[in-house]
């Protein structure tokens, strides 16, 4: 019996934030600050999850949506594009990238 996959159609934002090491824990708290304070109250936001590299050059951000859709009105909200500048010092580089869920296992 085949079925459903419950992810089928959703997206993933996969943002990797180079960062300093002195300045990685400090930006992983920032993207969870963003995420928990606007972010999550965004329709068609799902969940998210901040991870930080062991070699402290990375942070990660990891992002379910429910389309491209929804993700690009929140990034194009004012108050959103506000809010990323607290990142601004803590970070080197940003690698944003959508990925389609095809599959989950």
């Amino acid at each position: 019996m085949t079925t459903a996959n419950q992810d089928s159609g959703k997206i993933r934002l996969i943002n990797i934030f180079t960062v300093t090491p002195e300045k990685q824990h400090s930006a992983a708290d920032k993207v969870a600050h963003i995420y928990k304070t606007f972010v999550h109250n965004q329709p068609g936001f799902i969940s998210a999850k901040i991870q930080k590299s062991v070699d402290g050059t990375k942070v990660a951000a990891v992002a379910q949506w429910e389309s491209q859709d929804y993700l690009t009105k929140m990034q194009q909200n004012s108050d959103f594009q506000n809010l990323v500048k607290i990142l601004d010092g803590d970070i080197v580089g940003a690698e944003p990238h959508v990925y389609e869920v095809i599959d989950s296992i």
